[in-house]
């Protein structure tokens, strides 16, 4: 099966604007993919509750300082992708 990481991408920048804009009490369309977060108000808090929804949609734990180390929603998700590509990669790996 191939897997085309440019739509997964663009899917987990959707929901990452939509659980942003929860979060922050705002319309996704308020939270452009391409702007720092830090910028438009995620401060810890927010990034430490963003990231619990992000271990549960993806059943892994991630470390909220991955926000500060990739500061775009649209970094964030190839981040999350490359993440979750890897651990397919060991799953497979290990059987």
């Amino acid at each position: 099966r191939v897997i085309h990481m440019n739509t997964i991408t663009s899917e987990y920048q959707t929901w990452l604007q939509d659980e942003l804009a929860k979060l922050m009490e705002l319309f996704p369309e308020q939270l452009p993919v391409n702007a720092d977060l830090m910028s438009l108000g995620v401060d810890s808090l927010v990034a430490v509750r963003l990231a619990g929804l992000i271990s549960d949609r993806l059943g892994a734990t991630i470390d909220p300082m991955a926000m500060f180390d990739h500061p775009t929603i649209e970094s964030l998700a190839a981040y999350l992708v490359d993440q979750q590509a890897q651990a397919t990669v060991v799953s497979t790996e290990a059987q």
